[in-house]
Parts: C-alpha cells; structure tokens; sequence
C-alpha cells in the first residue's frame, strides 16, 4: 500500500576490497517544499560503522539526521564514514503539514538481538503520528524481517537494501513506516536476522492526506 507521506525513497551502496570508503553519498527529489529529509549512513569496518552529519544543518535522531528542505527539487546528500569495504545509505522524504514543524519521539532503540521492541513495550502514539523503523545490520546481508507483532498498524518497508564484497563483510539496512496511526496502545516487536542498531521514531506533522481533508478533521491548519 502506497504511503501518502512518503515523497520518495533513495538509496545506494558500495562496495571496496581495500577498506577504503570513506564516504557514501545519494541523489534525490523533493517535489514540494518543505519535505522533512531522513538519512542514515552505515559501512562495515569492525569498529565504527555509523555515518556522520551531511553537514552542521542536519539534526541528530538516534543514529540517522534529519532536516527541513526548504524548496522542491534535486539534492546530493554526502555522509563521511570511517574506512570500510561496504556501506549503505538511505534517504526518505516525508511530505509536512504545511506550517507545522514535524516532532520526534523516540519509541525504542538499541543493538543486536533478533527480536527488535518498543520501549516501553507499550505505548499510545498521538493520532494521526506516523511510526518509523530504522535498522542497520553489519555482518548481515540479505537480511529478513517481519512483525512478531505489528500492533495491528499498516506496515509498508519502505526499504531493505545492502550488499557484500564477496569477502564477508556485508552489510544491510532497513525501514517500516507506518502513517497516520490512531490513539491506541501498541506493542511492537519486529523480527530480523540481526539488529544491528536500530531506532523506533514516533513523528508528528507528517502530510498523510490533502490539505481540505485536514482542515476538515482540524489538524494542523
């Protein structure tokens, strides 16, 4: 199922037998304004795999950054990473309610296991939020996931992309993202291969339906 959010999906890999990437960029488009950007970066080199900061404009969330791009339109998004043989990045755009500025909660994060959970194990996210799931697994690649228990929301991955040399270093990432959520307790637990690190964000002021469909229902107009 389509998400009405999401203004696009980008994504890119690399691979070098010289544990030589020190950097990963991705192409995008925004076709409106003031999409909020999501990017998360990672590369496998058995020390420090996480991406840094695009640049000093990008705002930390758990592990990946986000921003408000101001005008429609392409963008090259680059993330410095320690030198690796593989790495991965992705790059959402969300389109925001206009005039309102989207806010995060952090719902659940952590490191490895099998079994990824919502912390606390049960939350009630605020109406019409939308729910983001991010996971990068070193030492993993393809990388299967489903719900152990999706709290009766409607999951989309958006994306579950990765590679390996050949020489096993290989790496994946992943997102599920579900829009416009109802008021009601959930317990969430998801189910991969590798957890990696990963990150349950809760966010606000994502535009999930046309602007006269939310007047109509008095949100954020």
């Amino acid at each position: 199922m389509a998400q009405a959010s999401v203004d696009g999906v980008f994504k890119k890999t690399a691979t070098s037998n010289t544990n030589n990437i020190v950097s990963i960029s991705v192409d995008g488009v925004a076709s409106v304004p003031n999409d909020l950007a999501i990017v998360t970066a990672g590369g496998f080199n058995f020390v420090n795999f996480a991406g840094q900061a695009p640049d000093a404009s990008w705002t930390a969330l758990g592990g990946a950054f986000e921003k408000i791009l101001s005008a429609a339109g392409a963008l090259t998004v680059a993330q410095a990473l320690s030198g690796s043989f593989t790495a991965a990045q992705l790059l959402v755009l969300f389109k925001t309610v206009p005039g309102q500025t989207p806010g995060f909660t952090i719902r659940g994060s952590g490191t490895g296991g099998s079994v990824l959970a919502s912390n606390p194990t049960t939350f009630t996210p605020a109406a019409g939020s939308s729910l983001l799931w991010m996971c990068c697994q070193v030492a993993q690649f393809p990388n299967t996931t489903s719900f152990a228990s999706d709290g009766g929301l409607s999951w989309v991955l958006l994306a579950n992309v990765g590679t390996d040399d050949g020489q096993t270093h290989p790496i994946s990432m992943l997102m599920w993202y579900a829009e416009n959520v109802p008021a009601n307790p959930v317990t969430l637990r998801l189910n991969v291969v590798n957890g990696g690190t990963w990150r349950l964000v809760e966010i606000s002021n994502l535009l999930f339906a046309s602007l006269r469909l939310l007047a109509s229902l008095g949100v954020g107009i």
